[in-house]
């Protein structure tokens, strides 16, 4: 293309560049002024892959109205966020339906030896089942919470011979990260625990890890994600809207939210994935094809817009 930097159209792509439940300042007030600066200059601007929550503050949908509705097309990753989108004022002609990204990942390299040494290395048993969970802190800090989730685990230790890791799926230092909100449930545990070490992994290298998974319990959508794409079973804690729409459309157990998590619903929703663990990895297998498929069609919608048509 001819085109100057200047000129070129802007694209917004994965994450949830919407949504509010974390605060105003991220992402909406970082985005905002940035999308609006495109708009000024009349440059087209297209959201690829995308997360939607819904938005019900008066602040936030004023910025989503400034920065984010003059977006030409959205592509979006379920169908609870083209509601959303909807109910924000987009027409229904400017958004598809794709998924998420990180559905069309295929590994580059075995790490299965890698994976095994450090396990080995924490002292679990890969001869025994393994339960791994990722637990954030965020401005969710909820003492409550944190006890029944460290209580479920115990009782899973005990009765089910489960070992217990915590995986960090976010890798930054500091109270507000993964490391800290598993450090604070491991104290609250009275059975052991490890924690895998905070370091940035590879796709690979995390996959391989997750493998090692009997079943794992989160609050992050991608450790979910990440959890089928290893080829294991998710039990949902779930964290906002988009969390809600995943687990909805794949059918994953939910054993809370993270303003709210009962001990025993939560050792119960492990009991059935243990009960069922093959059928659920199957039935999870069929939906990561059909999310890959989907996935595949994320460039589709701006496939047929200037300057892209006749390139995507």
């Amino acid at each position: 293309m001819d085109d100057s930097p200047e000129d070129l159209p802007g694209l917004l792509v994965g994450d949830t560049p919407v949504a509010e439940n974390e605060g105003l300042d991220w992402p909406l007030r970082f985005l905002a002024p940035r999308l609006s600066r495109f708009h000024r200059e009349r440059l087209p601007t297209d959201a690829l892959g995308v997360g939607v929550d819904c938005l019900k503050g008066a602040e936030a949908r004023e910025l989503f109205a400034c920065g984010f509705l003059p977006i030409r097309s959205w592509t979006v990753r379920t169908e609870s966020c083209r509601r959303a989108l909807i109910d924000l004022g987009v027409d229904s002609g400017r958004i598809a339906l794709g998924a998420d990204w990180a559905w069309l990942y295929r590994p580059f390299a075995e790490r299965a030896s890698w994976a095994e040494s450090v396990w080995s290395v924490l002292g679990i048993d890969p001869r025994r089942p393994l339960l791994v969970s990722n637990v954030v802190n965020m401005v969710w800090k909820d003492d409550h919470v944190k006890d029944s989730i460290a209580g479920a685990f115990d009782v899973l230790h005990r009765d089910l011979s489960l070992q217990i890791a915590f995986f960090c799926n976010e890798t930054r230092p500091g109270d507000f990260f993964d490391y800290e909100a598993a450090r604070d449930i491991q104290r609250r545990m009275r059975e052991p625990s490890v924690i895998v070490p905070h370091e940035y992994y590879s796709p690979d290298e995390a996959l391989a890890l997750l493998r090692a998974a009997t079943v794992t319990v989160g609050q992050r959508y991608h450790f979910a994600v990440e959890t089928i794409l290893a080829g294991s079973v998710p039990v949902c804690i779930v964290r906002g809207r988009k969390m809600t729409g995943l687990a909805e459309e794949l059918g994953l157990p939910v054993a809370g939210r993270i303003e709210s998590v009962d001990t025993d619903v939560l050792i119960d929703c492990v009991k059935q994935v243990l009960a069922n663990r093959e059928a659920w990895r199957a039935r999870l297998q069929c939906e990561r094809q059909r999310m890959r498929e989907r996935a595949s069609h994320n460039l589709d919608l701006i496939g047929r817009m200037p300057p892209y048509r006749g390139l995507v």
